[in-house]
């Protein structure tokens, strides 16, 4: 099974480092940038953090694909493509992205009031900003690129394709289904949607068990970020017609 792959620690702690590595780097370069008198106006603009964000992906990306070339692994194993399944696994998914919407919105909802119930004040994932200040076309493209392509295919791939089996074969699987959860979560760094993404980390790790086709996981991250990028763009329409119907309903009452 490919929830069991045998990962080399030594090859994991050194994709680790490597990752590790090209985060400093993106995040140097957002420093000097902002250091730079003529690079001040756009150093902390959108399309930098795009650039930067874009670097990171595509390198780690590349240090994946060694990692697979260490272990002999092809990106189709890797993804489970040579299961018999995977089809069932991609609709298994699809479905899964879409039903999570709605009960980790309302988890959400909870942390958000549980934070304001200690009088901290919940912020917004900087991706949701982003796609609320009404951006450009070209930004937004650029932005679903990042959300529904290459996010799902570069976490699911640490997070739930080489550290969840590297932790499990080591006879720890609740310690590599909480750490990796967590681990998830954490790096979103945002206080209000820690625990939604907890709970999303979980359900994921569920379905590549339950498939053994990592590319399920990657369907339902990249179909949940769809809906959810889908509901922040037309979030004002939505809501003045939810609201048109309820004054309906209650005229008819």
């Amino acid at each position: 099974m490919v929830t069991q792959k045998q990962w080399r620690p030594d090859a994991v702690l050194m994709l680790i480092s490597g990752i590790l590595v090209v985060i400093s780097l993106a995040s140097l370069a957002g420093i000097v940038a902002a250091s730079l008198d003529h690079a001040k106006s756009w150093s902390d603009g959108t399309w930098f953090k795009f650039g930067t964000t874009g670097f990171c992906h595509v390198a780690i990306l590349a240090l994946i694909h060694f990692f697979l070339k260490v272990h002999q692994t092809s990106w189709k194993e890797f993804l489970g493509l040579n299961s018999a399944q995977w089809r069932v696994g991609i609709l298994v998914g699809g479905v899964t992205g879409i039903l999570m919407v709605p009960a980790l919105l309302l988890v959400n909802e909870i942390s958000s009031l549980v934070l304001k119930s200690f009088r901290v004040v919940p912020v917004e994932q900087q991706v949701v900003v982003i796609v609320k200040s009404h951006s450009g076309s070209a930004q937004r493209l650029a932005l679903a690129a990042a959300a529904l392509v290459f996010a799902p295919l570069v976490e699911e791939s640490i997070f739930r394709g080489i550290l969840y089996p590297a932790i499990r074969q080591r006879g720890h699987m609740l310690i590599a289904l909480l750490f990796t959860s967590l681990l998830f979560a954490a790096i979103h760094a945002n206080l209000m949607t820690f625990f939604p993404l907890f709970l999303f980390a979980i359900i994921l790790v569920v379905l590549y068990e339950l498939t053994d086709v990592l590319l399920t996981s990657m369907v339902a991250h990249a179909v949940f970020n769809a809906v959810n990028f889908l509901l922040l763009i037309y979030e004002t329409p939505l809501t003045n017609w939810f609201q048109h119907l309820w004054q309906s309903v209650r005229e008819r009452i």
